[in-house]
């Protein structure tokens, strides 16, 4: 907005209620668009923004496309200092729009910057990948570790500006822009200081048996609310929220009346003390309760603090007080008003808080970590008083309406420059910088033969293009570095081997920039030509690491460098793809595919980390079957081993599971399992349908066989299908497609299935196991069984599942029906069937119950004829207390055939008799004389 006492100088963004990267920048973008629209900026204006955070930069990108000269000021030593290295922090452009349509959308969809949701770290190497080209082609001046930067007095334009880095300059301006931000955080005396942009651990659980940490959460807007979520559940991700807990289609009327409740706060209907039990009576279904209170961490306990008497605060997101208010429902979190004071009692290793209420009564509690949110002192009001005193009341004023989220802009508006408007000479001259270092191979086990394949490849006397492919996490990239650093590959290329990270690179354009970043190459007009000329220069290696992430966004832009670099003379081009699916290059070799470990190599990479295991010890073998010769799983699940013992890590495993796939601190793609694999989830390969599928299969360990895919997905699930092979997070194996388990094991904790692809799911597989369980050793036994081998793991799986589930009846009926399998076929144990027994006793199901025992006794024939004697007894008791007289006789048949002696034998059939006289069936009378006479 103009700063009507300072001619010529505007300010951006640092009052409004909204926060986020995305408004940011729409912000910005609408200011530019609108200066140009009134005239008060034109093609070779001079403008100047200060400040280098996101919305400084979307201006100066902006400005800069329309044809004016910029000048970007920052005082730190980077651009977008605040969060370019936090690897903790979701970042999404539009999720806390939520529930208005679209703000699931992953992508930005801006025409300057745009970014799709990742890692705030991620988000910040994508803009500045965007950027620096931005930078050679429009001329941006960027000064960074400005000081004492002045504003001087004037009535009109151009404004002058004085300031110092190594020296003093000045300069005039047409338009200046405030893009400081919003400023540095608030403290609180005697509380820790942790700003909300540093990485931390807040959601790492706590390995302590038995402990519980009693964390404080004081602010009410969004960054105390996040906060708080991250303690209080599990597992807690911001890309998580939406597929985890707002998917269903069953809180439609909740996202409605939540619409209508802001609407209504909005036109001042509605005050904001009201949303606690406006939000309190809403229609949420019972089964996002449900599974809130099943995320709820048991190593936590929180209280929230504002200084309101209400927890909601209009100042936060509809989401963020949506789950809060139902985290407040369920007894997760406590609120507590009032003024807060802390002391730090060191003997104790705690802090008393003290809240002072409206009433002047204060009351003292205690805890383990206290996290502050109380918003940012502003920063204009730091470096610019003049202004802040002049005006800074006002702007306020005018920011609470918050009129410039939305963009005012069309695309088209930064897609080019001006007709006639040619590239401004770079600020800086050209220059060419040292390269980086290729980066250390690392750990590499089981990959000699791969290895030698791609120094082959690399060594030829003419190298042409070769591609690796695999799934995520499969090492990839450590094939390729292991390759750049064998012993014979070193004398040919020296120092001219490069690594190039495409992570944030969405476009040929970006290449280059990267290629030419990893060269040395600094500002250079021509910068594709400075590229080539560079890598003609002498044979070098050029390695192109997650080079789908251009091919995915700019195909044809993609495969047509990729050519240009394959035709360089003496150059050695590798480029690793996460997937089964590689660009076209001409001349390209044939892909090496990175597979699976095998177990002895899995043993090997586990032990380099976590040394002192026993390398024999049974548990290891089982921890590491169930990795699946994931090298990235292995890995991280090592480093979780280190120092604990492995009775330990294996309890752990066995309730954390996608919780020991990070590293503290660690959320790149090389630390975190889950970043890996969002990164391929997410991206633009994957479809809707791929997604849907995705979400299938990981309920089902034994995979699915092609020949069951429509009845799952039906219309979809063959393409859909393919999608995944491709992106690489399924596989297709002896007529089936399936998932490597760690990769399951995380879709399966953050995507579960939507409620009518479930139900597909179940009905299929349950309903295999009622009409094929009890048909071996009858017509089509063995085709039965046949199927129930290839298709038990899921079978079973299901049924553990679902026994806590909605299809609690269906799943027992299951487990029943599968026990003549398990009791004939060997496959299995009796562990679903006792699950089942103990849920039919607790829904007061004496029938099911009674059969789940009666088959648990039927499996223990084949062990002790004692152990099933008291398990059909037990069956007995129930059958008779229904009454149920068939499986009273049946009962005692059994009984009568394993009968310690003839009294009891002969005791059994008369009861048996009696009971089968009592409903009439004389056949089963009959074959009870034929079998065991009459006692």
């Amino acid at each position: 907005m103009a700063v009507r006492e300072e001619p010529g100088v505007y300010v951006l963004g640092c009052f409004e209620r909204r926060i986020t990267l995305y408004t940011q920048q729409v912000r910005a973008l609408n200011l530019i668009h609108s200066l140009f629209a009134e005239e008060r900026l034109k093609e070779g204006s001079k403008l100047a923004v200060i400040g280098g955070g996101a919305a400084g930069l979307a201006a100066a990108a902006g400005a800069a496309i329309r044809g004016a000269k910029v000048t970007v000021f920052e005082q730190a030593s980077d651009l977008l200092a605040m969060f370019r290295n936090n690897r903790q922090r979701w970042l999404h452009p539009h999720l806390y729009d939520w529930p208005e349509e679209g703000s699931e959308e992953p992508r930005a969809n801006l025409p300057v910057l745009d970014w799709t949701a990742d890692l705030a770290g991620n988000v910040a190497e994508r803009l500045l990948a965007q950027w620096q080209p931005l930078v050679q082609r429009h001329g941006i001046e960027v000064h960074t570790r400005v000081r004492r930067l002045q504003i001087h007095p004037g009535s009109s334009t151009p404004r002058q500006l004085t300031w110092n880095t190594d020296s003093f300059d000045e300069g005039d301006f047409e338009a200046v822009i405030l893009a400081v931000g919003f400023g540095t955080e608030r403290t609180l005396e005697g509380a820790p200081v942790r700003s909300y942009w540093e990485d931390d651990n807040l959601d790492r659980l706590i390995h302590a048996s038995g402990t519980s940490k009693r964390y404080l959460v004081s602010g009410t807007g969004d960054g105390g609310l996040i906060d708080l979520l991250r303690v209080r559940l599990r597992d807690f991700r911001h890309e998580r929220i939406i597929q985890r807990y707002l998917g269903e289609r069953s809180l439609e009327a909740v996202r409605t009346e939540l619409l209508t409740l802001e609407e209504e706060f909005c036109k001042e209907r509605l005050q904001e003390r009201d949303f606690f039990r406006k939000y309190k009576e809403l229609p949420v279904p019972k089964e996002l309760d449900e599974r809130l209170r099943e995320d709820l961490r048991g190593d936590t306990t929180a209280v929230l603090n504002g200084r309101d008497a209400f927890p909601l605060s209009a100042g936060a997101s509809i989401l963020n007080r949506f789950l809060t208010s139902r985290l407040m429902r369920l007894g997760g979190v406590r609120y507590e008003s009032g003024t807060l004071s802390v002391k730090r009692v060191e003997k104790k290793g705690a802090y008393e808080a003290s809240f002072l209420g409206e009433n002047g009564k204060s009351h003292v509690e205690e805890f383990d970590d206290i996290i502050v949110r109380h918003g940012p002192e502003p920063a204009l009001e730091r470096s610019f008083k003049s202004i802040w005193k002049k005006a800074g009341a006002r702007m306020r004023e005018l920011a609470e309406l918050d009129q410039t989220r939305r963009p005012l802009f069309r695309a088209e508006d930064f897609a080019k420059a001006p007709s006639g408007a040619r590239p401004s000479t770079p600020a800086a001259p050209v220059n060419m910088r040292t390269p980086a270092e290729m980066p250390s191979p690392g750990d590499c086990f089981g990959r000699e033969e791969l290895t030698r394949q791609l120094v082959e490849e690399v060594l030829a006397e003419e190298p042409r293009p070769t591609m690796v492919l695999g799934p995520p996490g499969i090492g990839k990239s450590t094939l390729t570095r292991q390759a750049s650093h064998h012993p014979e590959v070193v004398p040919r290329y020296g120092n001219r081997r490069y690594f190039v990270r495409l992570d944030g690179a969405t476009s040929r354009e970006l290449v280059v920039s990267a290629v030419a970043a990893v060269l040395g190459i600094g500002s250079e007009p021509q910068l594709w030509d400075a590229v080539k000329h560079s890598l003609q220069a002498a044979p070098a290696l050029l390695v192109l690491d997650n080079l789908e992430t251009p091919w995915h966004e700019d195909r044809s832009g993609t495969e047509a460098l990729l050519a240009e670099l394959g035709a360089v003379a003496g150059l050695a081009l590798v480029g690793s793809v996460r997937g089964g699916e590689r660009p076209y290059v001409p001349r390209s070799r044939p892909p090496i595919e990175v597979t699976r470990l095998d177990d002895n190599f899995a043993l090997d990479l586990f032990c380099s980390i976590a040394s002192k295991v026993d390398r024999k010890d049974p548990l290891l073998e089982s921890l590491l079957r169930e990795q699946e010769g994931l090298p990235l799983a292995i890995k991280l699940l090592a480093f979780a081993a280190e120092g604990a013992s492995l009775e330990n890590t294996w309890a752990l495993w066995r309730t954390e599971r996608v919780g020991l796939y990070e590293r503290p601190g660690g959320s790149d793609r090389e630390s975190s399992l889950s970043v890996s694999l969002e990164v391929s989830i997410k991206g633009p390969r994957m479809t809707d349908e791929a997604r849907r599928l995705l979400s299938l299969l990981a309920t089902l360990p034994g995979g699915v066989a092609q020949g069951d895919l429509e009845r799952l997905l039906p219309g979809v699930a063959r393409g859909a299908a393919q999608v995944l092979a491709k992106v690489g997070l399924a596989f297709f194996e002896k007529g089936r497609i399936r998932m490597l388990a760690p990769i399951r094991e995380h879709v399966r904790r953050s995507r579960p299935p939507g409620a009518e692809e479930r139900e597909r799911v179940l009905t299929h597989y349950l309903g295999m196991a009622r009409e094929h369980g009890g048909r071996l050793g009858r017509m089509g036994g063995g085709e039965a069984s046949t199927l129930l081998i290839t298709e038990f793991a899921n079978i079973e799986g299901l049924i553990e599942e679902e026994l806590d589930g909605k299809k609690a009846t269906d799943a027992m009926d299951a487990a029943i029906a599968l026990s003549e399998f398990m009791r004939f076929s060997g496959h299995g144990t009796s562990r679903v069937l006792q699950r089942a027994s103990v849920v039919a006793r607790s829904r007061g199901e004496a029938g099911r119950e009674a059969n789940c025992i009666w088959r648990l006794g039927d499996i223990a024939l084949a062990r002790s004829q004692h152990e099933a004697r008291d398990l059909f007894e037990q069956s007995l008791s129930l059958y008779m207390l229904i009454p149920e007289p068939y499986s009273v006789g049946q009962t005692h048949r059994r009984l009568a055939r394993i009968a310690p002696n003839a009294e009891a034998r002969r005791r059994h059939i008369i009861a048996a008799r009696q009971a089968w006289e009592s409903i009439d069936r004389p056949d089963l009378v009959q074959q009870l004389h034929d079998e065991l006479g009459d006692g």
